[in-house]
């Protein structure tokens, strides 16, 4: 018998990279009337393997119950094939796309005009937007990093790493630094607005996969 992964009151999937996108995503649900229709789900081991993580879920047997499927991947490099990468895993996999609809979309979304690749990348654009008066300390800070070397006991952030290095370099500086606890609890602690703008498109995009 399948191992089942989709508890019984999930009518939808939200499959996400990582765990902190998973305690994000959790903490924003909970600011909305979701109940527990929408079942987070962690890929596991990357977006890679989007494609056999789909199909895991299609042996499960409450799978028969799930009405839409949500995906949300880092846009790395391009958002655009992010997007068909997708689009291409879902359709190697075991997917009914007559009974399941899928909504597909990148971190950050395409139209939320938060520029960048990844969850770190809203989350800073949420902090600059609350105005925290140390955002030009911490891009100046990351800014003199950029011009230094690796050493044998340093290294430099990459254009791929800048999103996650200036995001906990910034946090580093709360009282009760969120790369210490990462739970969700920790995450309600510092952002207290979730009407803030930065959200919308993720909020809008999680209202997509209620039942109608």
């Amino acid at each position: 018998m399948a191992e089942n992964k989709i508890p019984d009151s999930a009518s939808a999937l939200l499959l996400v990279e990582g765990i902190d996108d998973v305690r994000f995503f959790a903490w924003l649900k909970s600011k909305l009337n979701t109940n527990d229709a929408i079942y987070i789900y962690q890929l596991q081991g990357g977006k890679a393997t989007l494609t056999k993580n789909l199909n895991l879920l299609a042996v499960d047997p409450n799978f028969n119950k799930i009405q839409k499927i949500g995906i949300i991947l880092d846009t790395d490099d391009s958002p655009e094939s992010t997007l068909q990468s997708m689009r291409d895993s879902v359709r190697g996999a075991n997917i009914d796309a007559d009974k399941v609809a899928v909504f597909r979309e990148t971190m950050p979304p395409q139209n939320s005009g938060v520029e960048g690749r990844c969850l770190e990348d809203v989350l800073w654009a949420y902090f600059v937007d609350a105005g925290l008066p140390h955002i030009d300390c911490t891009e100046n800070y990351i800014a003199c990093i950029q011009k230094l070397s690796d050493t044998p006991i340093t290294k430099i952030p990459q254009d791929s790493q800048l999103s996650k290095a200036r995001y906990y370099a910034l946090i580093a500086t709360f009282k009760k630094p969120v790369h210490v606890d990462k739970s969700q609890q920790a995450i309600s602690q510092y952002i207290k607005n979730h009407e803030s703008p930065v959200f919308a498109d993720l909020k809008a995009f999680l209202q997509k996969l209620l039942p109608e």
